[in-house]
């Protein structure tokens, strides 16, 4: 998966959960779990992952 994919995922994301905070979380580090599901990427932050 290449990384301006992620890239945009990522910003994506951001927008869905934009907030009167997002200035302050703008200088946070994610890390993400990219994963590919038929035709379909996906990137979610790791700390979302409850199990594998």
């Amino acid at each position: 998966m290449s990384n301006e994919k992620l890239e945009q995922i990522l910003q994506k994301q951001q927008t869905q959960m934009a907030g009167p905070d997002v200035d302050q979380r703008e200088d946070d580090i994610i890390q993400l779990v990219g994963f590919v599901v038929g035709d379909e990427e996906y990137a979610i932050p790791i700390l979302n992952i409850q199990e594998i």
